[in-house]
């Protein structure tokens, strides 16, 4: 920037030295006069003389000193060295304002990913987010006294079964069915310290779902106590509400704890990395009272290493980022035992050590799960092991059971398909001789579905096909034969 302001200084420098007046030489002597002749003019005209310029504030007719036009100059540079004293300044603060931009670069770009981000949906409470609807009731303290769902789900269901060998066939059916009509009320007092939650069923033989009352600390620990889902396995715990499919699986039907009433102490901390759930409960179902002294204990641990994943099955959100999940549970219990039902025999011994009080049988029962979501696509899998020890001379009953399921987002946030394999036994402690004859040994299942989101879960259609294998059913003949069903449901859920 320097240089090319100085080159215009040098030029008036250079100027001004040629500018300067020279004093006339010493005059002379004169020549001698010529003689007298004829006058002869000269070969050459005399140049014209041009007139040096007269500078500013000289008068007219006289001639700038030396010194006057040294002041002169002298004012332009310092004019023009005031002008590029400015330009230098101006070149700072560009300077500075360019170096604020980069520092700032980073900044900016890493909030754009964290806006472009969605909510990780993670709640140490049961309780939903912050942002609730206008029909909640809520405190000038911030704290939710009130706030009612309500959820119906309606559809259709048509089942062909196929006939054994030399058997009758199942019924087929085909009807209209109302699958859910709850009404769930949640809030809080005391700042979040304390929750509530109930949840009634119209529809459902067991009317009361949930009723429990939570006390927690932030997101690592909360201690419920009342009625609730046991926590074990992840389709079951999960709320059925943010299904891919109409339904549970066949296989987690199958090992599911149900509900039962308890306490459990459970938490989400390091913002939904790890979750925990430690149960103590009756282990005799919802609404029942212990039917023994020995209670069940069930714990249930998931880690999810790159953040929380959503309370749903598919990737509705659309994780820009992938997301993975692994946990694991357990359950044991001592529950009494089912000899009578399972042989049909009311006369069998349930006293086997003759000690006065009806035998236990000790039910231990694992499982794994693991859930990926990564740009609308999901993968789900979950695997149950179950062994049941009658003791008393008694043989072991082991059961196992699997499941995989995936689904992808055609259209992101609004259409979805889906697809899941499973293969199941059976356990059906405490079913009837005649149950078991009709249900088999196990079953194997493929389903294939489709869910449109038209305002999220709150109001969905889906629709799904089912083709399952009872293997080892028993006619009530005592032939065996393995029927296939083929099964086709719909439904609309909407959530208010």
């Amino acid at each position: 920037m320097a240089a090319p302001l100085l080159a215009p200084v040098l030029l008036l420098l250079s100027a001004a030295g040629a500018e300067a007046p020279v004093a006339p030489p010493p005059a002379a002597e004169a020549p001698a006069a010529p003689a007298p002749g004829p006058v002869t003019a000269p070969a050459t005209a005399t140049p014209p003389v041009t007139p040096t310029p007269t500078p500013a504030g000289t008068p007219a007719g006289a001639s700038p000193t030396s010194e006057e036009m040294q002041q002169d100059l002298e004012a332009k540079v310092i004019q023009l060295q005031h002008e590029l004293d400015a330009l230098q300044k101006q070149r700072a603060a560009w300077d500075d304002m360019r170096r604020t931009l980069d520092e700032l670069g980073p900044r900016v770009d890493e909030l754009a990913r964290r806006a472009a981000e969605p909510p990780a949906q993670v709640r140490a409470s049961p309780l939903r987010p912050p942002v609730l609807p206008p029909h909640a009731l809520i405190r000038t303290d911030g704290t939710t006294v009130f706030l009612p769902e309500v959820r119906l789900q309606a559809g259709y269901t048509g089942t062909l079964v196929g006939e054994g060998p030399g058997q009758r066939a199942a019924p087929d059916a085909s009807t209209f069915v109302l699958q859910h009509a709850e009404l769930l009320f949640e809030g809080n007092m005391l700042r979040h310290r304390f929750e509530y939650r109930l949840l009634f069923d119209f529809v459902d033989p067991q009317f009361l779902k949930d009723a429990f009352l939570q006390w927690r600390h932030g997101n690592w620990i909360a201690v419920r106590v009342g009625q609730y889902k046991v926590p074990f396995g992840f389709q079951r715990y999960l709320r059925s509400t943010y299904y891919d499919f109409v339904d549970l699986s066949e296989t987690m039907n199958a090992f599911s704890l149900e509900r039962d009433v308890g306490v459990m102490i459970l938490g989400r901390p390091l913002g939904g990395k790890l979750q925990y759930q430690l149960s103590v409960s009756n282990g005799a179902g919802a609404g029942k009272l212990n039917d023994n002294r020995d209670l069940a204990y069930t714990a249930r641990v998931v880690a999810a290493p790159w953040g929380a994943l959503p309370d749903s099955e598919g990737d509705l959100v659309g994780q820009p980022r992938p997301l993975l999940s692994i946990g694991a549970a357990g359950y044991y219990n001592l529950a009494p035992t089912d000899i009578v039902a399972r042989t049909g025999n009311p006369q069998a011994n349930t006293d086997v050590d003759d000690n006065g009080r009806v035998d236990n049988v000790a039910i231990w029962q694992g499982g794994v799960e693991l859930r990926v979501h990564f740009r609308g696509a999901a993968l789900q899998a979950e695997l149950f092991r179950r062994l049941e020890h009658p003791g008393g001379g008694m043989g072991d009953r082991t059961f196992a059971g699997e499941y995989l399921q995936a689904s992808y987002f055609i259209l992101p946030h609004f259409l979805a398909v889906d697809a899941r394999v499973e293969r199941t036994d059976l356990p059906l402690y405490g079913a009837t001789l005649a149950q078991r004859k009709a249900s088999g040994d196990h079953i194997d299942g493929q389903t294939a579905g489709v869910s449109a989101f038209l305002r999220g879960h709150d109001l969905k259609i889906q629709a799904d096909y089912t083709h399952l294998r009872n293997s080892d059913v028993v006619s009530p003949v005592g032939t065996f034969y393995s029927p296939d069903s083929h099964r086709l449901r719909a439904t609309a859920q909407l959530m208010f």
